[in-house]
């Protein structure tokens, strides 16, 4: 039941207060600063990233030392051996009479004789050994693909600790009071949650660098690889030339003889090839990571024991 007088004139009372206290009714800006936010302890039940994005890595220095590898063959051989042999024959002649006289010279046709082998199988490419004490490659670049939809799962946090933290960063408006300073020395609580915390990019202005890295003992499965087929093969060679002089008085002839002979093979072909290796150590120095995540997600997150130090705006 409304106690019986004069009804209060809302707008006329706040005419008054305007008129009286005219700082209440204005719009300020302001911003609060908080020095320190702690938390002893947290855990988050999935950390999801909508991109990894890491772009083009450098590996300043990558040492591989103990490289032992097999290469084995199911079948090598050489397809369709001939050995042809050529004779160059030239023929050189003199007359000498008294009253004539004569010299010459012809090359003849030459001599072809061709050993047909077929093909030859080569045992000593069944199995070959590899062994490399130390290899170092300098300036490594490795292009790591985007990751996508990476979910890590649950984690915990432990000794959170934020500093210097202003809200917002540019103000914010508040209006119908006015106050010109505001301060709460601390806030604890036993904890906080929140059901997700999310952030769209976190990109790095330097690379992440990995000062060193190793990794021992690892083997390279057996891997199959193609036929190897070369292509037409010539191995040539030449003899000094022989002479046979014959001479009868006042004519004579020098015969020469130069041989030569060829091995030609029409390809040779390793098949059923296998690769496998093993390495000892293999040391990584300086890896450089240009780094970007892209949409950084925590869901559910606790905080416990929770402080919230020096509030002032």
């Amino acid at each position: 039941m409304k106690r019986p007088g004069k009804e209060i004139d809302r707008s006329r009372l706040e005419d008054y207060v305007k008129a009286k206290f005219p700082g209440i009714f204005n719009t300020v800006t302001k911003r609060f600063n908080v020095a320190e936010v702690l938390s002893d302890s947290g855990a988050f039940q999935n950390l999801k990233m909508d991109q990894v994005n890491i772009g083009e890595a450098i590996i300043e220095n990558l040492v591989i030392q103990g490289v032992d590898a097999s290469v084995t063959s199911g079948d090598a051989y050489l397809e369709n051996v001939r050995i042809v042999l050529e004779l160059e024959v030239t023929l050189e002649w003199w007359i000498d009479i008294g009253f004539y006289e004569d010299t010459g010279s012809k090359r003849l046709d030459p001599r072809l004789f061709t050993l047909s082998i077929g093909n030859v199988d080569i045992d000593s490419l069944d199995e070959i050994e590899v062994n490399m004490p130390s290899i170092m490659i300098e300036d490594v670049q490795v292009d790591v693909p985007l990751i996508s939809d990476m979910s890590l799962g649950t984690g915990n946090l432990s000794g959170m600790k934020i500093n210097e933290i202003k809200i917002p960063n540019d103000g914010f408006q508040v209006s119908g009071a006015l106050y010109q300073d505001f301060r709460l020395g601390s806030i604890q609580t036993p904890g906080l949650s929140a059901e997700k915390i999310r952030l769209d990019k976190l990109s790095l202005e330097t690379e992440v660098v990995v000062p060193k890295g190793s990794l021992s003992n690892f083997e390279l499965p057996t891997t199959p690889i193609n036929n190897i087929k070369s292509g037409e093969i010539i191995i040539k060679d030449e003899a000094n030339s022989k002479k046979i002089i014959a001479a009868f008085g006042v004519f004579g002839v020098v015969i020469g003889i130069k041989p030569i002979a060829q091995v030609l093979i029409d390809k040779l072909l390793i098949q059923d090839i296998e690769l496998s290796a093993r390495i000892s150590d293999a040391e990584i120095e300086k890896l450089h990571l240009p780094l970007v995540l892209e949409g950084i997600e925590l869901e559910r997150v606790s905080l416990d024991d929770l402080s919230i130090r020096d509030i002032n705006g």
